[in-house]
């Protein structure tokens, strides 16, 4: 099993299991959150108490209250990300790019680095327009020495289905076949994945490159099936409400990938 093969498939099921930060610009129909006022008026009827009441916006989580379409950066935020393989240290800048057109679909996708032939980068393509599930549809690896076009394309037949409300400490699975074309490969490859899926922890005083964080998701993930021949492929990532992916063990075409510059 190429290691590669087994990161990037991870990689689209783990960004399903988090949480964003920045602006947002969805394909979804978000609303704001409202706050009203209700008077009560005593058994007498000579006084009234205001309470305030809080409405929660349409796309909102059902146990953190964050709006679906806040929680992603919008369309004119970029990051930077630290991308190390062996002695290989690349700076990139990510982005999220909304309304693109994937197989004759429209989808959005989440971008490090810059996805095309001749240069370093993935690009994840998503369904995001039901709030709180996400659809994943395909993930792209690009490599500096690869010319014309993705070094490793992997779609999958049917979207992978993540439920973005699964508790911390609740482990769920999921599956697919998945379709692997890469340059000199000969046919492409279809083959049964599954999925096992874990946000772990919510962690205090994560370490980063911006600093000490409080509340970062940390997700953990195993890649097996006929995929992997049997055997398992184990990623960690690191996500917090403000920073989107923070950290991440195990990425597309590199061991670590790790913001250093925040979304603005």
């Amino acid at each position: 099993m190429n290691r590669r093969w087994a990161v990037g498939a991870a990689a689209a099921v783990i960004l399903g299991a988090g949480c964003g930060g920045g602006t947002g610009a969805s394909t979804t129909s978000g609303a704001t959150t409202t706050t009203t006022t209700a008077a009560t008026t005593t058994t007498a009827g000579e006084a009234t108490t205001s309470v305030p009441t809080t409405t929660l916006a349409a796309d909102a989580h059902p146990t953190f209250g964050l709006s679906w379409d806040a929680v992603w950066p919008g369309p004119d935020e970029t990051a930077t990300y630290r991308a190390t393989t062996g002695d290989q240290v690349l700076e990139l800048t990510a982005r999220v790019e909304y309304g693109v057109e994937f197989r004759g679909m429209t989808v959005d996708r989440f971008v490090v680095g810059t996805p095309e032939g001749g240069n370093d980068g993935m690009a994840v393509y998503l369904d995001r327009s039901e709030p709180w599930v996400l659809r994943v549809m395909a993930v792209e690896s690009f490599d500096a020495e690869v010319s014309g076009g993705p070094a490793l394309s992997e779609v999958f037949e049917e979207p992978l289905v993540l439920d973005g409300t699964i508790a911390v400490g609740e482990e769920y699975e999921v599956a697919s076949i998945i379709t692997i074309d890469f340059p000199g490969g000969g046919a492409p490859d279809s083959l049964g994945v599954s999925y096992r899926v874990l946000p772990a922890e919510v962690e205090a005083g994560f370490d980063s490159p911006l600093g000490p964080l409080d509340d970062v998701l940390r997700v953990e993930a195993s890649v097996g099936g006929e995929f992997m021949g049997g055997g398992l492929f184990d990623v960690v990532l690191w996500l917090h409400a403000d920073h989107f992916l923070v950290r991440f063990e195990g990425a597309p075409a590199w061991d670590l990938l790790e913001i250093i510059a925040p979304w603005g």
